[in-house]
C-alpha cells in the first residue's frame, strides 16, 4: 500500500498520527461501508484509513475519503485486498456519501 503525506498550516479537525492527516467524523454510510471527512487540503495515508476503517467496522470493505466538498479517494477491499480507486467511483458516489442521512438515508444502487 501507498504512503502519502500531506501537510498543511491549517490544522482543523484531530489530527491523526496514522491517517497522518485531520480528520473531522467518520459516518458509517451502509453495511460494509464508511466514510471519513477530512479538512480541505488534506489527504489520508491508505494504511492508516483502513487500519482505523477496520477497528471501527471490522467487516468494512470500502472507505470513501471526503475532503472538502468532494470524494477524494476511495478505498476497496475484494478477494485480492485492498486497493485505491480516485476516479471510476468517487463521482458516482458524490452526492450519496455528502448527502444528510436523515434526508437520504438509503443508498440504493450505490454499491455494483
Amino acid at each position: 500500500m501507498r504512503e502519502t503525506t500531506c501537510s498543511t498550516p491549517d490544522m482543523v479537525g484531530a489530527h491523526s498520527d496514522e491517517l497522518k492527516c485531520a480528520w473531522l467524523s467518520w459516518r458509517v454510510i451502509d453495511r460494509g461501508w464508511l466514510s471519513v471527512h477530512i479538512p480541505e487540503g488534506h489527504c489520508t495515508d491508505m494504511t492508516g484509513a483502513i487500519r482505523v476503517g477496520m477497528r471501527l467496522m471490522p467487516d468494512v470493505r470500502e472507505i470513501t475519503v471526503v475532503s472538502g466538498k468532494g470524494v477524494d479517494i476511495v478505498y476497496l477491499r475484494d478477494a485480492g485486498g485492498w486497493f485505491s480507486d480516485s476516479g471510476r467511483w468517487a463521482n458516482g458516489r458524490r452526492m450519496i456519501v455528502e448527502a444528510d442521512p436523515r434526508t437520504h438515508p438509503t443508498t440504493e444502487g450505490a454499491h455494483p
